[in-house]
This record gives structure tokens, sequence and C-alpha cells, in this order.
């Protein structure tokens, strides 16, 4: 329970009124997107200062925050970001792999494995889509077991860290 208050206390803290513009870079609506695509062609994600890196970060922290099904931040975090919008972003070509990672972790945490079940997440076409996209991952890596390139270990690690359980959780 204590975990769960201090999970609250963030969100309460990154969501107050006074601080949300200053705290929350979140690259949303279609202004954002556009924004985060070009900070990702531009290599942002190799200055760890830039706000895109703080933008990953905040994700990942947003999606802790949610862990152990916290329906009360589960329910704040979903108003960031509609389904549908961050599929579009987890499946964008242009989408870095650590922008991807967060975006599927905020995705698990606040949709897949939630205390609320997301309505028709079974029947959402896009879900289905990045599904396949990732069978396809799998079977790419599985066709490949000796290569030991930089890219072919980034895309195992980003498997055993968000898809597996991304999928444990849409399954469960």
């Amino acid at each position: 329970e204590a975990i769960r208050r201090n999970q609250n206390m963030v969100v309460k803290a990154l969501f107050d009124a006074g601080r949300f513009k200053k705290t929350m870079v979140l690259y949303d609506g279609e202004e954002g997107f556009k924004k985060r695509l070009d900070a990702m062609d531009r290599g942002d994600i190799i200055d760890l200062k830039s706000p895109l890196n703080y933008h990953v970060a905040l994700l990942h922290l947003l999606a802790k925050c949610c862990s152990s099904k916290n329906g009360v931040s589960e329910s704040k975090c979903r108003g960031l970001f509609e389904l549908d919008e961050l599929l579009q972003i987890i499946r964008h070509p242009r989408t870095v792999e650590d922008v991807a990672k967060a975006f599927l972790h905020f995705m698990t945490e606040c949709y897949v494995d939630a205390d609320v079940l997301t309505a028709n997440l079974s029947h959402n076409v896009e879900m289905w889509n990045l599904i396949d996209d990732f069978l396809r991952q799998v079977t790419a890596i599985r066709q490949y077991p000796q290569t030991v390139d930089e890219a072919t270990r980034s895309n195992q690690e980003l498997f055993l860290d968000t898809v597996i359980p991304m999928l444990t959780a849409f399954f469960h």
C-alpha cells in the first residue's frame, strides 16, 4: 500500500496545474507528433539533456506509477494519450527504439495490464497489427541466432524488456 501511495503522490505532483506545462513534456497532439518525429530524425535521443530524452524518461516514470494495477494513476495517465495514438507512435517507421520502448511500456501499464480493462482492446485492429509486427520481428531474431551485431542485440533487449511483458499481459 505504501508503494501505491507513493505512485499516486508522484502522479499528483506531475499533474499539478501549476507545474503541468513545465514537467509534462509530452509532444501530444498532431503538432507534438511532428515535433517528436523531427527530434528523432535529428538524433536528439543521443543527447542525454534533450527534451526527447526527458520525454522518454517521463513516460517510463508514468508507466512505473501505473504498475501493479494502480487504477488512480492509470486513469490520470490515460488522459494523456489515447490508445490509438500510442499504437500510431509505436508502429510509426520513424520512431526510434528508445521512444518505442517507452511508449510500449506506458501502453502496457496504462491500457493492457491495467486495473480497469480497456474496452474492445482485444478487438482493436491496430493492436493486432502491432502484435503481427512483433511476430515478424521474433521470426527474424529466431532465424539469425548467431548474429551478434548491435541491432540484433538491441532488438532482443526490446523484446525481453517490453514486448514479452506486453504480450503476457494482453493474453492473460
